[in-house]
């Protein structure tokens, strides 16, 4: 080791203190058991974490009141001070950027099951395979619930983990 610069040569042995904490991030954000599968991950950020950022982005003040307010506890607030927002307008610069084939594929399953469901009334849903986004191609398949047959909905397939989804 360099004793000046306190750097680890290659060949070193080093290792963490135990006060060390170690927090995954998947696109910057928390690491959740909500965004390990792709298609989860690709829901919770387009439709939960940017959504979230411009909210706080065009009314900070309402964001701070209610993260102080002990009763919105848990609510969709982003915990932040009003100096805050250029950290928060970079944080969502930065996950458009990274995530947008994530969320380009949450767009795709969106506007898919809004087709699905003006097609889906019980009769055959074979045209549906002709339909799906390229992101989606060959990683849905279409079906009625046992429960009521006339609710349709989407599977989607394991071999979307290997897509290249990663954010």
């Amino acid at each position: 080791m360099d004793e000046q610069s306190k750097t680890p040569a290659a060949g070193d042995a080093v290792f963490l203190g135990p006060e060390t904490k170690i927090e995954p991030l998947v696109c910057g954000w928390y690491a959740w058991t909500h965004l390990i599968s792709p298609l989860q991950h690709a829901m919770n950020v387009a439709y939960r974490h940017i959504p979230l950022l411009k909210s706080f982005l065009a009314n900070p003040q309402v964001h701070v009141a209610a993260s102080r307010d002990p009763s919105l506890f848990g609510g969709p607030f982003v915990n932040l001070s009003h100096d805050q927002v250029p950290l928060v307008r970079q944080l969502l610069l930065d996950t458009q950027q990274r995530c947008a084939r994530l969320v380009a594929l949450a767009e795709d399953l969106k506007k898919l099951d809004v087709r699905l469901q003006e097609v889906g009334r019980g009769y055959s849903l074979h045209e549906m395979y002709s339909r799906p986004s390229d992101s989606l191609s060959g990683l849905v398949e279409f079906l009625y619930r046992r429960i009521a047959r006339r609710f349709s909905s989407i599977r989607c397939w394991r071999g979307m983990r290997t897509r290249g989804m990663d954010g």
